[in-house]
């Protein structure tokens, strides 16, 4: 039984054709608006026209029943799924109504929000978007030269070395981003004097097993100077240190200790094969004050901010997404156009791609919503025409059906 078939890339689609071999029942679901990671090398395609070598016949079954969302959202699911030539069959079913429309809210000065969110949308919702720096539009209490530095770094990760930061798996394959996180899981475990927690963490740069498994003096002694020890140090950090030296300072920690290190934070120096001008120029200025905000509010397990590839498999009662105008070589790509005009754009063939994989991007986000959805843009009345125009094209004018959604301008 195999989820989400969508994302499968052809060297997973070859391990499953060898295994169906060998006489097995095999089941793949997935679903194509669902299709979000072409940067690992997958392809919806590979579920499209999949053909297994075993001689028995392939069944499929088509779910066309949402559970999930209210039918306002269902219907504007809908209109993104037209956008997708490769979707324009496929549609959902009203599983439950509800009064609450779906939301656009444009925001005319692409600098600064002219009303706080918050007084548009309230506090309990997720914010979800494309890549984790455009998140920092919304974490509040941020220095403005430290939100700069988060959107340099991700900017020197996908211009400079064509890669993407999208989800917290690959960010946490980045060394100063695991240290980061490990720096503040500890430092947090800590002050809530969470003792079985800091020692998960403990353990893997510090025999922490070698000392519980005595029972002697010895081991208690070592106990409490390796818990005094990291109380001892984060006291002595405080928010505008720079990430680096803090990292110096706790393997220092670890080399004074006397106990058995294990493994030590990584940063990569100067002299380093894995130290890249391009992202650690910036990763360089980072404080800790900025890195507890990056690691509490988008990479923790309930970070109210998250990327959409993080979200997926999630569900939340009131969602906002969000959808900036993005980069891709030197174009600017209009998430408006890309939703209204997918029958126009759809003939660049140099960047068809990357509209459907935006559309399928959007898709996803905007679909784990359960009760209340908000769209979040950069524009201006026009924006609002548009948006109109392009809805109630598609639904041909229908009252009933052109009723699910407004507008709110901040």
């Amino acid at each position: 039984l195999i989820d989400e078939y969508q994302d499968t890339n052809p060297i997973q689609n070859k391990i499953v054709r060898i295994i169906t071999q060998k006489e097995c029942i095999m089941a793949a679901i997935g679903d194509i608006a669902q299709s979000i990671y072409s940067f690992q090398g997958a392809t919806y395609k590979e579920f499209e026209n999949l053909k297994l070598d075993s001689s028995l016949p392939i069944e499929s079954y088509v779910i066309n029943g949402n559970r999930r969302s209210t039918q306002n959202i269902i219907d504007f699911l809908n209109f993104i799924r037209k956008s997708d030539p490769e979707l324009n069959n496929q549609k959902c079913e009203m599983n439950k109504s509800s009064n609450e429309k779906v939301t656009f809210i444009i925001q005319k000065n692409p600098n600064m929000l002219l009303r706080d969110l918050n007084d548009v949308v309230g506090t309990d919702y997720k914010v979800l978007c494309r890549k984790w720096a455009e998140a920092f539009d919304y974490v509040k209490d941020i220095d403005p030269e430290q939100k700069k530095l988060l959107n340099a770094i991700n900017g020197a990760y996908t211009y400079v070395m064509h890669r993407d930061l999208a989800t917290e798996i690959e960010a946490k394959q980045e060394a100063w981003i695991n240290s980061a996180i490990y720096i503040v899981e500890l430092e947090d475990a800590l002050k809530r004097r969470c003792v079985p927690s800091a020692l998960d963490l403990l353990e893997k740069f510090i025999d922490v097993k070698g000392i519980l498994n005595k029972y002697d003096s010895i081991a208690n002694e070592k106990f409490l100077k390796m818990i005094n020890l990291w109380e001892t140090v984060f006291k002595n950090i405080n928010g505008t240190l720079l990430l680096k030296d803090v990292i110096k300072t706790v393997n220092k920690a670890f080399e004074d200790s006397g106990l058995t290190i294990t493994e030590y934070l990584v940063y990569p120096e100067k002299d380093n094969d894995d130290y890249i001008e391009a992202v650690y120029k910036y990763v360089d200025k980072l404080n800790l004050a900025a890195v507890r905000k990056l690691v509490k509010e988008v990479f923790s397990e309930d970070s109210k901010y998250m990327t959409i590839h993080r979200a997926k498999g999630t569900e939340h009662k009131f969602v906002l997404v969000n959808l900036e105008p993005f980069r891709e070589e030197s174009k600017l790509f209009s998430p408006v156009d890309i939703l209204c005009y997918p029958e126009v754009l759809s003939n660049d063939a140099k960047y068809s791609e990357t509209y459907k994989e935006f559309t399928r991007i959007t898709y996803v986000g905007c679909s784990r919503a359960i009760d209340k959805l908000y769209i979040h843009l950069i524009g201006d009345e026009t924006t609002k025409t548009k948006i109109d125009t392009a809805i109630k094209t598609y639904y041909k004018g229908v009252p009933e059906k052109c009723n699910f959604y407004d507008f709110e301008f901040c």
